[in-house]
């Protein structure tokens, strides 16, 4: 697969600001870091393999500069955000081609992620109750819905309401614990 980099901010401009503000709430630090993006790309375009496509290429790049900007402006914030966006994008149905090919499929890359995520949320799921708790351990894990109720006992929808809930708990959790951005 060719790189057309002329060809990038039309063709992914968009895309790219609309998944970074996903992220961040500042419109001109956005931009910003879409800009950073493609001047990483146009920098490391040798290193291209073609394994992915361009869009998701140019999306793993953004997805790094996030996570750095949240590392450098707060540790701990940085921390909870790089193990958000990394581990919950597999739910979301907009970025699915974007967590196809990344960074994070590297068995190293995952470990780290995982780890600090195990340390992040250790605290935040003391507020979950044992079902919350369980299932959404079960799903981190990587356990589809039909495993997690077999394993619990539970209907579908009990379990899709347990996992909403155990979500928007956590989610509070860090929002007040590290002061991050929803």
């Amino acid at each position: 697969m060719e790189l057309n980099p002329e060809k990038w901010i039309v063709n992914y401009g968009p895309y790219l600001n609309n998944y970074a503000a996903t992220k961040i709430k500042d419109p001109l630090l956005v931009q910003d870091l879409v800009q950073e993006t493609f001047l990483a790309a146009l920098k490391s375009r040798k290193l291209f393999k073609g394994s992915a496509s361009e869009r998701t290429w140019l999306t793993s790049i953004l997805r790094n500069k996030i996570i750095d900007y949240y590392r450098t402006t707060n540790t701990q914030k940085g921390k909870a955000i790089r193990a958000s966006i990394s581990h919950t994008e597999y739910l979301s149905k907009y970025h699915k081609e974007a967590t196809a090919d990344t960074i994070e499929n590297n068995s190293t890359n995952r470990y780290l992620y995982f780890t600090e995520l195990e340390e992040i949320l250790e605290e935040g799921i003391k507020i979950l109750g044992k079902k919350e708790a369980d299932a959404f351990h079960l799903k981190i894990i990587g356990h589809d819905t039909e495993y997690i109720c077999e394993e619990l006992k539970i209907s579908r929808v009990n379990c899709w309401v347990i996992l909403c809930r155990a979500r928007q708990k956590l989610r509070s959790y860090l929002n007040n614990e590290w002061q991050m951005v929803s």
